[in-house]
């Protein structure tokens, strides 16, 4: 879902395409679009890194979050959180 919001935010997917890529590929990216969207994700919040991320107030990612529950209405904040810790860690060892 994160690397969807990135792409959403580059304005490379829609949310109607973005709906539909989690749907039939259940999310998965490869590895230049998810280093993509963390990037673009960390510049829509004003943030270089994943310590400022952490610092980041949770009413600052209220935009991402309205955007992901356009795809998935019961997609939370602190699940948001915690897939793009994931995705970095993942990321970081590739």
């Amino acid at each position: 879902m994160v690397t969807m919001i990135g792409c959403i935010l580059r304005g490379t997917h829609s949310v109607e395409q973005a709906k539909s890529y989690v749907t039939y590929n259940n999310g998965r990216a490869c590895y230049s679009h998810q280093k993509e969207s963390i990037d673009m994700i960390f510049e829509y919040l004003g943030v270089s890194n994943i310590q400022e991320f952490s610092q980041c107030p949770r009413h600052a990612m209220g935009g991402l979050v309205d955007i992901v529950q356009n795809i998935d209405s019961n997609f939370t904040a602190e699940q948001f959180i915690l897939e793009l810790h994931l995705l970095h860690i993942k990321k970081s060892t590739i």
